[in-house]
């Protein structure tokens, strides 16, 4: 779902471009990319590696620190939150720009509304070992700042709908989205999204940068 969506949300950016998507992990969005001029994509999973090697026209590398080459399109989904090293790791990825190319990173909020209500299983389930960092608008700008770039905008979204929150309260578990459709209409879905976006307590942010 993510994947489509991404590529549904970003066409006008990707489409006829070269792209790099870093830490792409199952590689759905490469594969499905179909718009883009060129593929290419940084893993450090040596499994999520060996299957994207079997696809002649994506190319893939184990490390961000690519040589003589610039792309006009850069993706990051879900990522930066696993690294230690954010600012450093942000400023590798814009020698890789070219002039008039754009970054597009989404990450965890941190002013998630099951944050900030402190739902005892949700905290446990996104405040993992594995995730290092999260942001706020605010801290993530700072970072885009601190990292060399200017051109940033930054806004809210929701990924899971209100299903997926009543899952948690009820349930103490995930994919409410998917499992657990007491609400279906989907209009009422949106409003209660709406309502995350407007009061800054989305579960995802996403960011849009130019050179």
């Amino acid at each position: 779902e993510d994947a489509s969506r991404r590529l549904k949300d970003f066409e006008s950016i990707l489409k006829n471009k070269n792209i790099l998507d870093v830490g792409f992990g199952d590689g759905s969005f490469l594969i499905k990319n179909k718009i883009s001029k060129s593929k290419s994509g940084v893993e450090l999973n040596i499994q999520h590696l060996n299957k994207m090697r079997r696809y002649k026209n994506i190319t893939v590398y184990d490390h961000i620190d690519i040589k003589n080459k610039t792309f006009d399109v850069i993706t990051m989904f879900h990522v930066l939150e696993h690294l230690d090293n954010q600012i450093d790791y942000l400023k590798k990825i814009k020698k890789l720009m070219k002039k008039k190319s754009k970054l597009i990173i989404e990450v965890p909020h941190a002013k998630d509304y099951l944050i900030l209500e402190k739902n005892t299983q949700f905290l446990k389930h996104t405040l993992w070992c594995e995730h290092l960092i999260l942001h706020t608008k605010k801290s993530l700008e700072k970072f885009f700042q601190l990292a060399g770039f200017t051109k940033i905008k930054i806004y809210n979204f929701q990924r899971y709908n209100f299903n997926n929150h009543l899952n948690w309260m009820v349930r103490g578990k995930p994919f409410g989205h998917a499992s657990y459709k007491v609400i279906k209409n989907k209009e009422k879905l949106k409003a209660y999204n709406d309502i995350l976006i407007e009061y800054d307590i989305t579960d995802t942010l996403i960011a849009e940068i130019s050179i």
